[in-house]
């Protein structure tokens, strides 16, 4: 096998020699062999996307749902910032109203002013009794012309001020009658 040379240029700019002669000592027919296995091999590894192949290795759950809960928790709570609590009541005020003016901002965007003065328009469509609260079936126009519908989840009996939490439920196959989301609002 003959010699390899390369031209190489060092920190100073000044050009080097090096041969790799002495680097090499795989003969070519030995370099093609294993060039042929690695791209012959590469179908039979792809193959490992056939679902009959994968369920068998999905079935099998590597962590208990108690591990990943508290392991996704520490992740998730190694990411939220601190509260940052403001000294006084203005403080806070001033902090809410500039908050809430810039999320308008990005809420209004672009839309036509008749819509963002358009007072609500709710209308109630129904009830279910649960075991300690009431589901609200309300439709309610986001649009002028367009509806949309949500369920207000209501304790029976209520002193004083509540809590209240919004859950935006996306459009998954089961909708918002899937259980996880059904407990997350009771």
């Amino acid at each position: 096998m003959g010699s390899i040379e390369v031209l190489l240029l060092n920190w100073s700019g000044e050009q080097m020699r090096v041969d790799f002669a002495g680097y090499f000592s795989v003969r070519l027919s030995t370099t093609v062999a294993i060039l042929f296995v690695l791209f012959c091999g590469a179908p039979r590894a792809l193959a490992q996307a056939d679902a009959k192949l994968v369920a068998p290795l999905l079935q099998q759950r590597l962590q208990t749902e108690p591990v990943v809960a508290e392991q996704l928790r520490q992740f998730m709570l190694a990411r939220v910032p601190s509260l940052r609590l403001p000294p006084d009541a203005t403080q806070w005020d001033a902090e809410a109203e500039r908050l809430r003016a810039h999320e308008m901002a990005v809420i209004h965007h672009g839309w036509p002013q008749a819509w963002i003065d358009a007072p609500p328009k709710f209308q109630q469509v129904g009830t279910l009794e649960g075991r300690g609260y009431r589901i609200r079936k309300l439709r309610y126009e986001v649009v002028p012309g367009m509806y949309s519908a949500a369920l207000l989840y209501e304790p029976e009996h209520i002193s004083g001020k509540m809590p209240a939490v919004l859950n935006v439920h996306g459009h998954g196959s089961g909708g918002k009658a899937v259980e996880h989301k059904q407990k997350r609002c009771i």
